[in-house]
């Protein structure tokens, strides 16, 4: 009677660790994947583990996103060493390049995400703020001679082109506040920036 019994107890302790490591295999485990979250602050990327990155540029699905100290995704214009950069809208956060189209006015934002300012990209020219100059030699510009520094009114005294007023040298301006900083960066010890609207 002993052996039976303990043959019984045998087998029934055998069907119990096979009921619960059958229950252990079948249950759903849950797992939490790596996501966008979203409060009434902003959004922010969560990692499987819980963490988030905070003060730091992460790729995520392949854009790349900045976010801030408490680790929330950056949006708008932010500025990081001395460069400029367009990370889209509230909702949308990515780091931009190329040409943007941003309130109204056009920006170029080379493949690294810097701003373009002050320079030609292909045919066209962005200014000191780095909109998108249209037109930078025709009447209303202003125009900063690279040679002595001196700031112009471009299309009422000189040509663009050849001649003697010709305006070979210069960096073109939207506003005449744009070309005095400019003027002032590159020329720190010029007394007299304004030369009348000739060259």
């Amino acid at each position: 009677m002993k052996n039976k019994t303990k043959k019984m107890l045998k087998k029934i302790s055998k069907m119990i660790v096979i009921t619960v490591l059958a229950s252990l295999l079948t249950t759903p485990i849950c797992v939490q994947a790596a996501d966008w979250y979203k409060d009434n602050t902003g959004w922010w990327w969560q990692e499987d583990d819980g963490s988030y990155p905070v003060s730091k540029w992460e790729k995520i699905g392949g854009k790349w996103y900045h976010f801030n100290a408490v680790g929330y995704m950056d949006t708008g214009w932010y500025k990081e060493g001395g460069n400029w950069y367009y990370l889209g809208g509230v909702n949308d956060g990515a780091m931009k390049t190329g040409w943007q189209l941003v309130d109204g006015l056009y920006y170029y934002m080379y493949s690294d995400g810097r701003m373009a300012a002050n320079t030609w990209v292909d045919q066209y020219y962005v200014g000191a703020n780095g909109a998108w100059v249209p037109n930078p030699s025709s009447g209303g510009t202003y125009a900063v001679n690279n040679k002595n520094g001196k700031i112009h009114i471009v299309g009422e005294c000189f040509a663009t082109g050849n001649g003697s007023n010709a305006m070979t040298d210069a960096v073109y301006f939207n506003t005449y506040d744009d070309a005095l900083e400019y003027s002032q960066q590159i020329f720190k010890n010029l007394d007299k920036r304004n030369c009348g609207n000739c060259w």
